[in-house]
C-alpha cells in the first residue's frame, strides 16, 4: 500500500514544469528598481528578492524547487549588475589619476568575494535537510550577490 501511494505522489506534478520555467531576469530591470529606491548607499536592498517573489507568484506552485528556480532567475539579473558595476568601477580606477594598485586591489577583493560566496552559499544549503537544502541555497546566493552588487554601486559602479 505504501508503494502505491509514493507512486501516485510522484505522478503528481507540483506544477505543469513542460509549461512553465522562470523568465530570466533582465539586467535593466533591476538597475530601473535600484534608481527608483533612492540615492543611498543601500537603498537598493528593498529591490532583493522582488523579482523572485513575483516569479514565484505567477508559477503558481510554492514548492522547494520552484523558489529555488526563481531566486536562481533573480541572481542571473544581480550577477549581470555586478559584472556592469565591477566593469565600470575597474575602469575608473585605472585611469592614470588613480593609484596604481586601485584596480588591482578591486580585482584581489573580488576574487575574495567570490570564494567567500561561493563558501558561505554551501555552507548555508547544507544547514538543512530535504528539498528545502535547494531553496536556502539559492536565497544565499540571491541576498549575497545582490548585496555585493549594491557595494559595488557604491563604491561607483555605473551602467
Amino acid at each position: 500500500m505504501r508503494r502505491i501511494l509514493i507512486i501516485a505522489c510522484m505522478a503528481i506534478p507540483t506544477h505543469a514544469a513542460a509549461d512553465w520555467a522562470p523568465k530570466p531576469v533582465a539586467e535593466a530591470g533591476i538597475w530601473d528598481c535600484v534608481v527608483q529606491a533612492g540615492s543611498g548607499w543601500h537603498a537598493g536592498v528593498t529591490c532583493i528578492g522582488q523579482f523572485a517573489d513575483a516569479c514565484i507568484e505567477e508559477s503558481g506552485a510554492f514548492d522547494s524547487i520552484t523558489v529555488a528556480q526563481c531566486r536562481d532567475a533573480e541572481t542571473e539579473g544581480w550577477d549581470a549588475v555586478l559584472n556592469t558595476a565591477y566593469q565600470s568601477l575597474r575602469a575608473d580606477l585605472s585611469a592614470p589619476d588613480m593609484l596604481p594598485v586601485a584596480a588591482e586591489a578591486l580585482t584581489d577583493a573580488q576574487r575574495a568575494w567570490i570564494k567567500f560566496r561561493d563558501a558561505e552559499c554551501l555552507s548555508r544549503g547544507n544547514l538543512t535537510t530535504g528539498t528545502a537544502h535547494f531553496e536556502d541555497g539559492a536565497d544565499c546566493f540571491l541576498r549575497v550577490t545582490a548585496t555585493r552588487a549594491l557595494d559595488l554601486i557604491g563604491y561607483g559602479g555605473t551602467p
